[in-house]
């Protein structure tokens, strides 16, 4: 894990630098820049409300690959919750105890990881098991400049071309054989949002993990063979 960290250095950001930090506050980071070129900034005197640690988003930053992870600059590990929760998670939802645990900024290209009250071998698997770090990279790729002229689209988001939207609309024609797949979105979370950005995001992230490529490609042929073409074989 030793070598994969690049440099350590400590700097005091605001949120001009961190998504999602009240415009008023400031914290002392420790800015952690990896092998990877990615930085990833945890407090510098803790606080004890993030219980990741960097080398936990490292863990996960060795499982995407390249053509994907080259999306990231930074990860937060935030020592606050995300302030976007009621926009995103209903009343009943949080009552059952849903948060949101990450999101993905395309302006900064951006993950960061909130603060979220359980232990940090529980939100390890959490970010195992959820692919969140695939998921966000997914965001940060839907509005990236640079990922957006692979298309000469003006859009403001992948997502939102006639490009994907015609990608969704072939796999959506397929005739499969497991009922408990959404007929038009790639997964049951893309549906409940209803977004477009959330279905392309989680294409990413199945697209981004080694157990899942297979899975995609099988029963999302057309959103497959989309990504591949974006960023490339995998």
């Amino acid at each position: 894990m030793a070598d994969e960290i690049v440099r350590i250095e400590i700097h005091e950001y605001d949120s001009s630098v961190v998504v999602g930090m009240p415009k008023d506050q400031k914290i002392k980071w420790k800015d952690i820049e990896t092998a990877f070129r990615i930085h990833i900034l945890e407090e510098h005197e803790p606080t004890g409300v993030q219980n990741l640690r960097a080398e936990d988003i490292i863990e996960e930053l060795n499982r995407i690959p390249e053509n994907i992870r080259k999306y990231v600059t930074s990860v937060v590990l935030a020592p606050f919750m995300c302030p976007y929760n009621d926009h995103f998670i209903s009343k009943e939802e949080a009552e059952d105890g849903w948060t949101i645990i990450g999101s993905g900024d395309y302006y900064k290209n951006q993950i960061t990881i909130y603060a979220v009250p359980l232990d940090r071998s529980t939100l390890r698997g959490v970010l195992r098991n959820e692919l969140t770090l695939g998921h966000e990279a997914g965001h940060t790729i839907d509005g990236d400049p640079r990922a957006k002229a692979k298309l000469k689209t003006e859009a403001r988001f992948i997502s939102h071309t006639p490009h994907w939207t015609m990608a969704m609309c072939k796999d959506s024609k397929l005739n499969r054989g497991n009922t408990e797949l959404s007929s038009y979105f790639v997964s049951k979370y893309a549906e409940r949002c209803n977004l477009l950005n959330e279905d392309f995001a989680d294409s990413v992230k199945f697209f981004s993990d080694e157990g899942c490529r297979a899975w995609l490609k099988q029963n999302f042929p057309s959103r497959y063979k989309f990504l591949e073409n974006l960023l490339g074989p995998i």
